[in-house]
């Protein structure tokens, strides 16, 4: 997978730029008709669930005085990983009628070149304009198996490599000025060396306005559970080790007995904030915060897009 980020600079409707980054959520996009396949969108809602993929469904969301089409469908389509797609159509008067919301997010999805899962009932046909396109066509007793079939597939498809960290954005940047933490300035030896601690496991450093107090900050929102985890974990037992020596650096000659309670303010001051997909996700973590000598602060994409709209920026 191209793990290399992309803002969507051009509208398809001819508004000014979004600048959503496509691909930038752990998340799934599904287009429906509602009177046609609700048991295939519960089997598919429960396959995505059940592997820690975010869904999303423009029926199932609410925007009060935003545009429906560019928050419930335009850009939920960017910012997931991939997109799936019911083909089956309306029936009136025994005559079927292709459902044209749900064609016209499948063209958004081949419009933006997104990893699509295309789904149809064998009893039905596709029109002649993707016709020609891969689509999974089943019959229900067998759309289960090939939904978890093609889905882990997606999942495997578009999973991020473990070595790409997401950069922070503006958004991020604002969230943690409102939290009073800046960047560190990685210009001397002693911040340089403490940023290399947590910086191979994806983190990056920050500082509180005074420059006292530090956070290692991961920027996870990409990755599963169990990839987070290792890097919180390591990070600590990198910590716990490096800080824990003090004394026999002291004899040994490598720190003064002058530096030791600059050593231990900064110890004492590290926190380890991260930044993940999901509540279910950070609720996975939760339990790790009991076993860490340092405190663990998880937020979420949702949270944190919160916290900015209640500050008004």
């Amino acid at each position: 997978m191209n793990n290399s980020l992309k803002r969507n600079d051009q509208c398809s409707i001819g508004l000014p730029s979004c600048g959503y980054v496509f691909d930038s959520m752990r998340s799934c996009f599904i287009a429906y008709g509602f009177n046609t396949s609700p048991l295939e969108r519960d089997i598919i809602i429960d396959i995505l669930t059940n592997n820690g993929i975010e869904v999303f469904e423009a029926g199932k969301t609410t925007t009060p005085g935003k545009s429906a089409f560019c928050t419930k469908i335009c850009s939920r389509i960017i910012t997931s990983s991939f997109c799936i797609v019911l083909l089956n159509h309306d029936t009136k008067e025994s005559t079927e009628i292709p459902n044209a919301n749900v064609y016209m997010e499948y063209g958004l999805m081949l419009g933006f070149n997104k990893y699509t899962i295309p789904f149809q009932k064998e009893s039905s046909a596709l029109p002649f304009n993707v016709a020609g396109l891969d689509t999974v066509k089943y019959k229900d007793n067998e759309f289960k198996v090939k939904a978890e079939e093609t889905i882990k597939l997606a999942i495997a498809e578009t999973q991020p490599e473990n070595t790409s960290i997401v950069p922070i954005d503006k958004v991020v940047d604002v969230f943690l000025i409102s939290h009073d933490m800046l960047m560190s300035p990685i210009v001397d030896d002693g911040t340089k060396n403490i940023y290399l601690l947590g910086s191979p496991l994806g983190f990056n450093l920050l500082n509180d306005f005074a420059g006292f107090r530090y956070v290692y900050f991961g920027m996870f929102n990409l990755y599963n559970t169990d990839l987070i985890k290792w890097r919180v974990v390591k990070l600590d037992r990198i910590l716990k080790a490096r800080f824990g020596t003090l004394h026999v650096k002291k004899e040994i000659g490598m720190i003064s007995i002058e530096q030791i309670p600059v050593f231990e303010q900064i110890r004492d001051s590290i926190e380890i904030w991260i930044v993940v997909q999901n509540d279910s996700i950070k609720g996975s973590l939760l339990e790790l915060s009991t076993t860490l000598s340092k405190k663990l602060v998880i937020f979420t994409l949702n949270e944190i897009e919160e916290h900015i709209k209640e500050i008004g920026i």
